[in-house]
């Protein structure tokens, strides 16, 4: 089956991440929207070192969200049965 464009587009595009480690995550101050933007730093397999923007799109209209993680939740919103797994 052909790839689209798109599809050959995002695996280009994202194997620059094979082979890096996550050197920093930082959780950025609010915008002048509201908004809460995550910094992922990378180092790449040549040492050259990335800062990710997790965004909701390629134009960065807005953060986005990184799905695949497990679960957690604030200290002060778990339940018992959270704070002694």
């Amino acid at each position: 089956m052909t790839k689209t464009t798109q599809e050959r587009w995002l695996a280009g595009y994202y194997k620059h991440l094979i082979g890096s480690r996550i050197i920093n995550v930082a959780v950025k101050t609010p915008d002048d929207f509201g908004d809460v933007w995550t910094t992922i730093t990378i180092e790449d397999a040549d040492g050259n070192i990335f800062d990710l923007e997790l965004s909701r799109d390629e134009e960065g209209n807005g953060p986005g969200f990184i799905f695949g993680l497990p679960q957690y939740t604030l200290p002060e919103y778990r339940t018992p049965a959270e704070a002694t797994s």
